[in-house]
């Protein structure tokens, strides 16, 4: 997750997981990409970044992502 990658750079990891309310394990697997974090989740980091990391960067795709048509 880029925007939340971006955000953190210089920061602490585990301050900002603490006052997320998750443990910074998971963060990391987050920013990853190896977890998704929930609805209530995401409320709170756009909070918590004053909207630096919004809901919307959520929805995004990652760069260089192709979608397949159903056949």
């Amino acid at each position: 997750m880029q925007e939340l990658q971006e955000y953190l750079k210089g920061k602490s990891k585990q301050d900002f997981a603490q006052k997320v309310g998750i443990v910074p394990a998971y963060l990391s697997q987050i920013q990853s990409g190896v977890k998704f974090p929930s609805f209530d989740l995401m409320v709170r980091i756009e909070s918590e970044t004053e909207g630096a990391v919004s809901l919307s960067a959520w929805s995004r795709k990652p760069q260089g992502s192709v979608g397949r048509a159903a056949q």
